[in-house]
């Protein structure tokens, strides 16, 4: 499962670019347990292993800014927030054409 493969490499530290570790900010950690907890929540959410991986990265980032331990409604947040954007997107982008989409693109 893509979630917990995600959830290793962070515990591990092996993915390639930490932007926490990379900035010198206090890491307050994450509470793997209690997410593993809800990975079948998570596992219904159609994400490839990009949008994952930059869910988990957010999440951590959110955790941090908040000064706690990242937890799973972290990750709900972000999910929450994501789809949000998505559907404005999707809704603005049906008003626009192609070439509109272009020029705002610039």
């Amino acid at each position: 499962m893509l979630w917990e493969l995600s959830m290793n490499l962070q515990n591990s530290g092996s993915y390639p670019y930490d932007p926490i570790s990379a900035s010198g900010t206090t890491d307050y950690g994450i509470n793997y347990d209690e997410i593993r907890d809800h990975l079948s929540k998570l596992a219904e959410f159609k994400l490839n292993g990009r949008e994952i991986r930059n869910t988990v990265l957010t999440a951590r980032q959110l955790a941090n800014y908040q000064r706690k331990t990242m937890e799973y409604r972290h990750i709900q947040t972000v999910m929450e927030q994501s789809k949000n954007f998505k559907d404005f997107f999707t809704k603005r982008r049906g008003d626009l054409s192609a070439k509109e989409m272009m020029e705002l693109a610039q």
